[in-house]
Order: structure tokens, then C-alpha cells, then sequence
């Protein structure tokens, strides 16, 4: 009976297997005939001069070298100063919502998502919007163990309170940080916190929105001060946790675990920025900056490790789910390192193939005209749509008075279609 058993499941995961490499195949498809890109190329030295004065708000401009259209989406006095708000959240949150028709700026300011007009101030849930309902978005507390599930209402903008999902075994469960996101069916996702009755250990809860079960909830046996974040997979198979201590041991490094907690793979010694989204070949990866490198790995398996372009400083972001087999990049590197063509200060994707041809193939979008001067706010933080043809970021422009604010300005670059 058991072995029955056994074979049974074995033809449902094989099952499930090629129906994932069948949709990836379609969204790949779909995504080539509906949407066009910047031409695919190589990464190359290019110049460029940064604005003498600040882009006029939602006028836009072009890249000097790429031609992309670039639009600042921010303004001082229509957004409350500086504050916040004038930003999107980060490179692996989404700012778009699904069907692209709404944009979110740190979960308050929303956007008309064409225009990039101004339309409300008012605030969405922190978890951000749903991959596969344009109204649905979702939230929890740092402070407290509920899943919040809100409804935007299209006219007025109140977003209002549909689910709640309370985890009363729990003092506080969330999901932390703008590096964890739900799988892109808006099934799954990976909820972490504390019990009252085992101190400061870290419980993660998978937790299958859908049909209201959590999946599995474990005491994985470290504290939660040492975790930096965890996040579900696209496809909702895997799991990711991040520590925040570095090196191999069990509870160090980048880990890929499936929804019971098992372990898979151990994906790097330390804690750098990172995306999960599919290669080429339709396969789940970890895709980071890590250790000046862009590398891809993935999810379980032997295959190795690919490394790609060079950057010196930056964020990945794999929110571009209808254009699989592609990661959007950006550098903010320091000038002083000669070998960074300039301290690159670019947005590009990367494709995720094998590099059979030995180059690396990038479609490049614009030069992010920033200065960071080591301030972690006026970093890019770049992130794309879901289509993949448009990428939010933060910039100074280098611009005097910019560089001294708080919050710099958001920007859009986008491929014309």
C-alpha cells in the first residue's frame, strides 16, 4: 500500500512539474508577442551627464544613451514633503498592481498607473498588491499575528478590510520586511514570528490563503534576531530563509527549503540582495549580488552556479512574473572603481540563460543619475512591472537640493511600445 502510495505521488509531482513548464512556456511566449523590450546586447562603457537642473514632474525625458522614456512620478508639495511616500518601497516589493493600472508608492500615494498622475494619498496593505486581483491587496503587523486581506474600492481609493486571518497561538507573526512576497498564484505565503511559550525562537508558518490551512508551522530552532527575511518561491514549492549570521552552518547563509521546512539547498554563505524569479530554462533561482557578481542558482538540484555581470553595489528584482527567464538589475557603484565602466549606475535586465556564447546578453534601460553618497534612501532600489517593460526607481539626479533631502525622487523608465 504504501508503495502505491509512493507512485501515486511521484505521477502527481511529475505531473505538477510539467504543468508549471507548460505555463512558464506560455507566459514566456505570451510575454514575447505582446510586449516588445530595449534590444538585447552586451554591457558595454557608455558616458553620460547628468541633468543641470531637476526634470520637471511627470514631463517626460529621454535617456541620453538608450532612448528610453524616463518620468518623475514625485513631487514635494503634492506628496506631503519629504517624506516617504515620495518612493516605492523597494526592489522586490511589487509598486504595480496586476493589471498595471495602479501604482503604489511605500504602500500610500497611489498612482494612475499610465498617467502617473497623483490619485489618493490614502494607504494599501504593507504586503503590497495581489499578483492576480488589481484591487486586492494584502498586510500584517510587526507588532501583532493577523494576515489581512483589504479590497480597494476603484472609485474613492478606501481600501477596505474583507479577511482576516488571526494566528492566536502566536505573540506576533508577520512577514517583516519588502523582502518577502507570496507566491504568484496569491496562495501561499510565508509568515514568521514568536510564541509566548518558546521565548525568542523563530516559528515560520506557511499559510495557504486560498483554502484557509496553514500548511505547516515550525520552530526552526534559532532566534528570530537572526533572521534577515524569508520568502516564498514564484511558483509556491519552495521556500527561502536569509540569516543574518554568514557562512555554511544550518542556520547561516541563503537556504532553499520546500513548504514542510525541509531543506534543499544550501545557495550561498552570506546575505546579499537578491530576487527569486525562473531562468530561461524554466527553472526556480536565487538571483544576487553576491560578492560583486550577479549570480544565478537553482532552487534545489546540483546544477552550478552561473555568473553573470559585474556590479559594484546594487539590488535585483524578478517582479517582471509574465516575463520569466529574465532578472532586472541595477549598480549604484562607487566612480572609484575602475572596473565598473564608470560605476555602471544603470538599470538592466540580464538574461538568465547559460551563457553558452560566453557574453552575457542584457537589454539596458537608463542610467540611474544618482549619487548615493552611502545613503541607503537614495539608493535605486529598482523594480519592475510585471510585463517587465517598465522599472520604478529612486533617484537625486544629482542634483544639489535633492541630495539633501531625506527621500529622493521616484522615476519611471519605460520601453515605449
Amino acid at each position: 500500500m504504501n508503495l502505491t502510495k509512493s507512485r501515486v505521488s511521484s505521477k502527481i509531482e511529475a505531473l505538477h512539474i510539467i504543468i508549471r513548464l507548460f505555463l512558464f512556456i506560455m507566459l514566456s511566449n505570451s510575454a514575447v508577442y505582446a510586449q516588445q523590450y530595449p534590444k538585447e546586447t552586451v554591457m558595454s562603457k557608455v558616458n553620460y551627464t547628468p541633468p543641470k537642473s531637476l526634470p520637471t514632474y511627470l514631463e517626460p525625458f529621454q535617456d541620453e544613451n538608450f532612448n528610453n522614456t524616463i518620468t518623475r512620478i514625485s513631487d514635494l508639495s503634492l506628496f506631503g514633503g519629504d517624506v516617504i511616500g515620495l518612493v516605492h518601497s523597494y526592489s522586490k516589493r511589487q509598486a504595480w498592481n496586476s493589471d498595471q493600472s495602479l501604482i503604489s508608492l511605500s504602500s500610500s500615494n497611489i498612482l494612475d498607473g499610465k498617467t502617473y498622475k497623483l490619485l489618493s494619498n490614502n494607504n494599501i496593505g504593507n504586503l503590497g498588491w495581489s499578483n492576480t486581483n488589481p484591487l486586492i491587496n494584502y498586510g500584517t503587523s510587526v507588532r501583532s499575528n493577523f494576515l489581512k486581506i483589504y479590497k480597494l474600492d476603484p472609485i474613492s481609493f478606501k481600501n477596505n478590510l474583507i479577511f482576516t486571518k488571526t494566528f492566536s497561538n502566536y505573540n506576533v507573526l508577520s512577514h517583516w520586511t519588502s523582502e518577502t512576497n507570496l507566491s504568484t498564484d496569491d496562495r501561499y505565503i510565508s509568515l514568521y514570528g514568536t510564541r509566548q511559550s518558546s521565548g525568542t525562537d523563530c516559528w515560520v508558518v506557511i499559510y495557504d490563503i486560498k483554502n484557509d490551512l496553514i500548511v505547516t508551522e515550525t520552530n526552526i530552532g534559532t532566534p528570530l534576531s537572526n533572521i534577515n527575511w524569508i520568502s516564498m518561491s514564484q511558483s509556491g514549492d519552495y521556500v527561502l530563509i536569509q540569516y543574518n549570521t554568514r557562512g555554511g552552518g544550518k542556520f547561516e547563509g541563503t537556504k532553499s527549503y520546500d513548504k514542510k521546512l525541509n531543506l534543499l539547498r544550501h545557495l550561498t554563505d552570506i546575505n546579499p540582495h537578491g530576487d527569486i524569479g525562473f531562468d530561461q530554462n524554466g527553472k526556480e533561482v536565487w538571483v544576487s549580488n553576491d560578492d560583486n557578481y550577479i549570480r544565478s542558482i537553482t532552487l534545489e538540484g546540483n546544477d552550478k552556479e552561473i555568473q553573470y555581470s559585474y556590479v559594484s553595489g546594487g539590488h535585483v528584482s524578478c517582479r517582471n512574473i509574465n516575463r520569466p527567464g529574465w532578472a532586472y538589475i541595477n549598480d549604484h557603484g562607487d566612480i572609484s572603481q575602475p572596473q565598473d565602466y564608470a560605476a555602471f549606475r544603470e538599470i538592466f535586465a540580464v538574461k538568465l540563460d547559460e551563457k553558452v556564447t560566453g557574453e552575457v546578453v542584457v537589454n539596458r534601460f537608463t542610467k540611474t543619475y544618482a549619487r548615493t553618497n552611502k545613503k541607503y534612501k537614495h539608493e535605486p532600489h529598482a523594480s519592475v512591472s510585471p510585463d517587465g517593460t517598465k522599472l520604478i526607481f529612486k533617484s537625486n539626479m544629482e542634483i544639489d537640493t535633492v541630495k539633501k533631502q531625506n527621500y529622493p525622487f521616484s522615476w519611471i523608465v519605460e520601453y515605449k511600445q
